[in-house]
């Protein structure tokens, strides 16, 4: 076999060692493989003996191991990203649909607003609409002018009268059956 092709299939064994074993193996492996050649040429083929070339010879079969290192480094990589993308992708559609039924059991709960035995009066639907806006049962009570404990046993009349077991759950029956429009 001349030197020339047993030289590139060195460097070739050298560049694939790297999927078997470590890079400091590799790289071991890459200057044990160039230190056995630079034995055998002059022995072989009775070629005298150039540190030069080994040298070069050396630092190519060590760069063939990093370079093939890093190639399978980047491919393990990018399975990973990939299999990372396709958790995010089914949790996002799981969220999505999990969100979508939300919605659609909130909107059959207004749809099925229970039919009030006694209506709410005026002052209930303002203080129903004044927590829809945000407001605390001290700032209700302020603008009202009444104590704290007075909003608070409104409360618990319009919850019973709406079915409900808190405030939110009163403000948005209230806003999705219409009871806070005028008139009503």
């Amino acid at each position: 076999m001349p030197l020339d092709y047993l030289a590139i299939l060195l460097v070739i064994w050298s560049a694939q060692a790297s999927w078997f074993v470590d890079l400091r193996r590799a790289i071991a492996l890459a200057l044990a493989v160039s230190l056995a050649f630079l034995f055998a040429r002059p022995l072989a083929w009775g070629e005298a003996f150039e540190l030069s070339s080994w040298a070069l010879f050396s630092m190519f079969n060590v760069f063939a191991a990093v370079m093939m290192t890093l190639v399978r480094r980047e491919q393990v990589a990018r399975l990973k990203l990939e299999r990372s993308n396709r958790q995010l992708e089914t949790a996002r559609d799981m969220l999505s649909e999990a969100a979508r039924q939300a919605e659609t059991m909130r909107l059959d709960a207004l749809r099925e607003a229970p039919v009030l035995a006694e209506p709410l009066t005026d002052k209930e639907r303002e203080i129903l609409r004044l927590a829809a806006s945000g407001c605390s049962n001290r700032m209700i009570a302020e603008l009202l002018h009444n104590s704290e404990g007075t909003i608070k046993n409104h409360f618990s009349n319009i919850l019973g009268k709406l079915g409900v077991r808190d405030r939110t759950a009163a403000v948005v029956r209230a806003l999705g059956s219409g009871l806070l429009d005028e008139g009503r």
